[in-house]
């Protein structure tokens, strides 16, 4: 032999030998664990998911909760201007450093009519619409209880 210890030249497969065993282990158990690292990998890309719809719904409520406190401001300043103001139904626009936004929105302010009561009864449902199918709304009831626009409670949600 030209250059071969007798040590490696025993190292080498020769085709009528078998394996041993310890080779099928190993096989084994690295397979194993990579099926417990995708399934990890899984479960973690969907718990990511489900953290970012959770976000998402989060961000829009509040989003549609400060569209239905800038419609309580409105009022107030309406009333303020004119105290026989009756409501309105106002759309403001969005818009984001690309432009303006796919959303719209619309906050219906309607005065309560009560004659008994000195205070002023605002009702205002903040309607946001993200797509053609998705929308959140919330409705809220104020009494200004100084009709010039002075300070303001909240005292229902339906």
């Amino acid at each position: 032999m030209i250059g071969l210890s007798r040590r490696s030249a025993t190292a080498v497969h020769k085709p009528g030998r078998r394996r041993s065993a310890r080779n099928g282990v190993a096989l084994v158990a690295v397979i194993a664990a990579l099926a417990v690292f995708t399934a990890l990998c899984h479960t973690l890309a969907g718990l990511a998911v489900s953290s970012h719809r959770q976000v998402e719904h989060d961000r829009e409520q509040s989003q549609t909760r400060l569209l239905a406190e800038s419609g309580l401001l409105r009022a107030v300043a309406q009333l303020k201007a004119d105290p026989q103001w009756r409501g309105e139904t106002w759309t403001p626009e969005f818009s984001n450093e690309n432009g303006p936004a796919a959303r719209k929105a619309t906050v219906v302010i309607a005065r309560l009519m009560d004659d008994a009561s000195p205070d002023v009864q605002i009702r205002v449902s903040a309607r946001l619409s993200l797509s053609a199918s998705d929308e959140r709304q919330i409705v809220r009831e104020f009494t200004i209880t100084e009709a010039a626009g002075g300070s303001t409670r909240q005292d229902a949600t339906p």
